[in-house]
């Protein structure tokens, strides 16, 4: 009888023992979105942050030039970048960092910018590469563009008879396109 609870003794203490939590040590991974490396700015725009965690992203925020931004905590992670004080025709760097629940905080790589001397006032020149006009689709088409402009392209937006379908950001732009919703033998701008 004693062999069975030298026996259960161990099992016993076992099941009262708790096994520690295992610690999130890992920082957030995290990417200046916009504005690029090398883009030239001309106005106050929205720095757009992408931050990713295994667990959660509790804080986003930037520094500019080395000094802290104000931070946000809701996605999509955009922060005004006032560039009103900023010197004109120099390089300037914007770095972005995010904090997790458990304190961890990553850093993203450094993007380098220029503000412009002047304000942009000429429009981007866009182009469509395909489909070419006249062409006849069907299905799902990829719609690519190019875009040029003295200074950079934030996004281009697509539109299908004048209807708004679409934006891309990165190059090369483009959108895929279903024309099951589209009338057939007509033409679509």
């Amino acid at each position: 009888m004693l062999k069975k609870y030298i026996y259960l003794l161990p099992i016993i203490i076992l099941l009262q023992c708790s096994f520690p939590e295992i610690e999130d040590v890992t920082p957030p991974t995290v990417v200046v979105a916009y504005p690029y490396d090398g883009a030239v700015i001309s106005a106050n725009v929205n720095a757009r942050i992408s931050a990713f965690d295994d667990e959660e992203v509790s804080e986003v925020w930037y520094y500019l030039n080395g000094v802290k931004s104000t931070s946000v905590n809701n996605i999509p992670y955009e922060i005004e970048l006032n560039i009103s004080s900023l010197e004109r025709k120099v390089d300037h760097y914007i770095q972005a960092a995010a904090k997790d629940k458990e304190g961890n905080v990553g850093y993203s790589e450094y993007v380098i910018f220029t503000v412009a001397e002047t304000q942009d006032i000429i429009d981007p020149i866009v182009t469509i590469v395909n489909p070419q006009g006249g062409q006849v689709v069907e299905g799902i088409v990829n719609i690519v563009a190019n875009a040029e402009d003295e200074r950079s392209i934030q996004k281009v937006a697509f539109y299908i008879n004048g209807d708004s379908v679409g934006l891309s950001s990165t190059y090369p732009y483009s959108y895929g396109w279903d024309t099951a919703n589209y009338s057939d033998s007509t033409q679509h701008t």
